[in-house]
């Protein structure tokens, strides 16, 4: 076996991969409503999307038609990605308005963020954040480290 990189220059190490029925109806919506950049998306031999990647800030979130359902074909689903925005207000109004089924509107939580839930015509729930202070409470003593 050749040896290469461990992973592609550009992706980090943890990087999401959605179940979507429909690739380039989903890059779409995503680059429309959560202006996202399109990071490509790969056609099998036939000309049909098999895969496909959209860029937040350093993240890469992936998509592609299998092996799994997505949400809708299962009636649910139990993954949800959090994601840090400048203004979720703002940004809450815009996804709305370009078609994002809202599971809850904005809201300050006690954990220190204000939080807005939205669903993707695909079923993913996407909780969108803007950082505000400290949460009221906390149960460790130790911060998080970058990084780690």
């Amino acid at each position: 076996m050749a040896t290469t990189k461990t992973r592609p220059q550009g992706i980090g190490w943890i990087s999401p991969f959605l179940t979507v029925k429909d690739v380039e109806r989903a890059v779409e919506f995503y680059v429309k409503a959560f202006k996202f950049k399109s990071a490509g998306i790969i056609k099998d031999d036939k000309g049909v999307a098999s895969h496909a990647g959209v860029k937040y800030k350093n993240a890469l979130i992936m998509m592609g038609p299998g092996p799994n359902k997505p949400p809708t074909e299962l009636g649910g689903t139990t993954f949800n990605l959090y994601i840090y925005v400048k203004n979720v207000d703002a940004f809450f109004k815009k996804a709305k308005k370009a078609g994002a089924k809202v599971i809850a509107e904005p809201a300050d939580q006690h954990w220190g963020d204000r939080v807005a839930q939205l669903e993707d015509p695909e079923g993913h729930c996407w909780w969108f954040a803007t950082h505000l202070g400290k949460p009221e409470t906390t149960t460790t003593t130790e911060p998080v480290q970058q990084g780690q």
